[in-house]
């Protein structure tokens, strides 16, 4: 018997997560609203505040974006859950120069009090100069009537070819 990549038991964890909450919906499930107007301009608030937050280098402001239970699940570390874990990560991803992000939502995805955001990201530091490009994914939960990140996963994007 193979022991399944990290990767392959994150992608049975989040399909069980989905199946679960569909399960959890009863037999009528879940109603799927893909780019509803109304949730957009909620998640490009929210986001606005995340951009808000990174650019005043206020870590406690990026965590509170999160549900209490939130999560980041960065490339290359371990997942890190809960409001003080998430200011302490950020705190870190500032004191590494980072000053400014800029995030484009691509394609939105209701299904009761979750939301999927599929994403691009860039974000700079002190100087103006990428530091870093790619594409998330977040899943929203509306918490207490307020649409908060609940997992937050990323991965870099390669240069184009050619630089």
């Amino acid at each position: 018997m193979t022991i399944p990549k990290r990767r392959s038991i994150r992608h049975i964890v989040l399909l069980a997560a989905l199946l679960g909450a569909l399960a959890a919906a009863g037999p009528g499930g879940l109603s799927w609203a893909k780019d509803d107007p109304k949730l957009r301009q909620a998640i490009e608030a929210a986001n606005g505040q995340f951009i808000a937050a990174t650019a005043r280098g206020d870590a406690a402001a990026l965590a509170a974006l999160y549900t209490d239970e939130g999560q980041v699940l960065p490339p290359g570390g371990e997942p890190q859950t809960g409001r003080e874990a998430l200011k302490i990560f950020w705190q870190g991803a500032l004191a590494s120069g980072m000053k400014q992000a800029k995030l484009e939502t691509v394609e939105l995805t209701e299904a009761g009090d979750l939301a999927f955001e599929i994403g691009r990201f860039r974000l700079y530091g002190a100087d103006g100069k990428l530091m870093e490009s790619g594409k998330d994914l977040v899943v929203w939960k509306r918490e207490r009537g307020v649409w908060k990140i609940h997992r937050d996963i990323w991965n870099d994007s390669p240069p184009p070819i050619g630089n």
